[in-house]
């Protein structure tokens, strides 16, 4: 396979991992949890390794594990994976909003600690609202958009996962 065909594989995934995210998260739960695994033990491993396989090996083994131990750890899983999520989508958005230097460092931080308490909080809804926005991040990130154009289709997804996923969540 090319590095181009990898690259485009590539982003076929993130875009349909993305959108089962977006409008199926809080249902396939522990697809939720690998997905947020992958994509964290992904972004880990560049920091770490030099080697294309090894940050696939790492990303693969952390997805696969914490789809795993969502059925059974759900609750420390929910704090851990809000945590995961909040990292990345805060990340995320530092790079669109063009964050200054002070502030990249610290807002993964924040929104690591605050998805962590809202995760715990109201689960539900929490999901609901995490995985939507983790999906609605994947599903724009292998598009070259910039700035106010990638923010305004960011939330309007989010936004139609979120209202998508309130209206099928079963009553309990």
């Amino acid at each position: 396979m090319t590095s181009l065909s990898g690259a485009m594989l590539g982003s076929v995934a993130l875009v349909v991992a993305g959108l089962i995210l977006v409008f199926l998260g809080r249902r396939l739960f522990w697809f939720f949890v690998g997905v947020v695994g992958f994509v964290f033990g992904f972004r880990f491993g560049l920091t770490v390794f030099s080697d294309s396989t090894m940050t696939l090996v790492l990303a693969a083994a952390v997805g696969v594990i914490a789809a795993l131990l969502s059925v059974v750890l759900e609750k420390v899983l929910i704090v851990l994976t809000g945590a995961a999520a909040g990292w990345l989508l805060f990340a995320r958005l530092a790079e669109i909003l063009g964050a200054g230097p002070q502030l990249t460092p610290i807002l993964p931080i924040v929104g690591a600690v605050l998805f962590a308490v809202v995760s715990l909080l109201v689960f539900d809804v929490a999901l609901i609202v995490i995985s939507s926005l983790s999906g609605a991040a994947l599903v724009l990130e292998p598009f070259a958009l910039v700035g106010t154009v990638e923010l305004v289709l960011f939330v309007a997804l989010a936004a139609v996962g979120i209202a998508t996923q309130l209206r099928t969540r079963p009553l309990d």
